[in-house]
């Protein structure tokens, strides 16, 4: 889409977790995508047509339990906004589309956004745990909000590619 779209096409990251590892930092290919995406991931991965970092938005980031692994989001200048600053300004998507002039937008809305109670389909939210003692930070945002935000993407951009990840579908495989 980077080589289709340039400087036109501006990348929204819905996630918790920021997915800008590199391979000095993590050898899950998982944790490198938006690295990846900007040219500096795994080798192998780098995107032909690397996006410059003002074209990517992290949003729903939680940036008090980032990792020592997670400093590229620093490093690289790549804006953020937490569920909080979300709420606070729910126009701050649309806003940042706007203000680049992006024409085109992709989404990557990996449901560990979300909160395990609004959403039960995610890895935080298996059956028989308490999401208090999950490993890795927990999603704050509710179904209705990320909702609010993909409609307001899409009323300032054409909406070129969506991506949902990390579903977990718990209870289908408990009843199976």
């Amino acid at each position: 889409m980077s080589g289709r779209y340039g400087r036109d096409l501006g990348v929204v990251w819905l996630d918790t977790h920021p997915d800008i590892s590199t391979t000095k930092e993590s050898h899950h290919l998982h944790e490198m995508v938006v690295s990846s995406l900007l040219g500096k991931g795994a080798p192998g991965f780098n995107a032909h047509h690397p996006l410059a970092s003002d074209q990517v938005i992290l949003a729903g980031l939680i940036e008090e339990d980032l990792r020592p692994m997670d400093h590229n989001v620093f490093d690289y200048q790549v804006q953020r906004l937490t569920p909080k600053q979300l709420r606070e300004a729910p126009n701050a998507l649309s806003d940042w589309v706007r203000g680049h002039g992006f024409k085109q937008v992709a989404v990557h809305f990996d449901l560990d956004a979300l909160l395990p109670t609004a959403f039960r389909s995610i890895y935080p939210a298996e059956p028989g745990t308490d999401p208090a003692d999950f490993p890795a930070t927990v999603g704050q945002l509710t179904l209705p909000e990320v909702a609010n935000l993909l409609t307001q993407l899409d009323q300032n951009a054409e909406l070129v590619g969506l991506t949902v990840a990390e579903h977990m579908a718990w209870d289908a495989l408990n009843l199976r």
